[in-house]
């Protein structure tokens, strides 16, 4: 299992670089927003990208498919939802590879950051806007290591700037850091807020109507019961 994961990762790299290749090849602008905390020994589970030009989606998924196909990779599948376009995609020993191409604000609750495109930090082989990649990583899902950014100094949104310090500082994350923080972004970002409050109670409604455990690419039913059987068991 050890030497199929290890060789997993491997491929993983070769595929995601090879995908930034082609998309510098073909000048499509995008970012990393998630995926690179270990890198370059490994990708994360997946990698998650926003693209400028939304208009250009197919020709990404296009490229990401060419990729996938140059190295043997054939089980594609697609998902369009409101987290955005998923590719995921199997090799012959079931490990998967997945790009999954998400909105370009990116929100949790009444906070969002939205790409600052003239800031961006190249890592290895990809580029980052370093607002984005702190907010969704270690704001909005709150990873606890952050030595991959240490080296970006973050002047706005001041909100995330002081949650920044706090977490590079060590200090303890409890209610009254949370409230501060929440108050000085309502107060210097209220429109934006208040939008973001309403998308995101939009998306709690939509998320009940969601079957998350739902095994949306078998079309065979049979298969379908196998594997939701095997994955309760595990």
């Amino acid at each position: 299992m050890k030497t199929n994961l290890k060789k997993n990762n491997i491929l993983k790299l070769k595929l995601f670089n090879l995908f930034s290749k082609k998309m510098k090849k073909n000048k499509i602008k995008w970012v990393v927003v998630g995926g690179l905390n270990n890198y370059p020994r490994k990708l994360g589970r997946d990698m998650d990208v926003v693209i400028k030009d939304k208009s250009k989606i197919n020709k990404v998924q296009s490229i990401f498919k060419s990729c996938l196909s140059e190295l043997n990779i054939s089980q594609i599948m697609y998902k369009e939802e409101f987290y955005g376009n998923l590719i995921v995609a199997f090799d012959k020993y079931n490990n998967y590879y997945e790009l999954h191409i998400c909105p370009s604000r990116i929100s949790s609750g009444f906070f969002s950051v939205e790409i600052n495109w003239s800031n961006l930090k190249p890592v290895g082989e990809y580029w980052i806007n370093p607002e984005s990649y702190i907010f969704k990583n270690y704001f909005s899902a709150r990873k606890k290591s952050i030595n991959f950014l240490n080296k970006y100094n973050i002047s706005k949104p001041l909100w995330l700037k002081l949650f920044l310090y706090l977490k590079l500082n060590e200090k303890k994350w409890n209610l009254l850091s949370f409230l501060l923080i929440s108050l000085i972004c309502i107060l210097s970002e209220p429109k934006i807020s208040f939008l973001n409050t309403v998308f995101w109670f939009k998306k709690k409604i939509i998320k009940m109507e969601y079957a998350h455990s739902k095994v949306f690419f078998f079309k065979n039913k049979k298969i379908e019961k196998k594997t939701i059987k095997i994955v309760k068991k595990n």
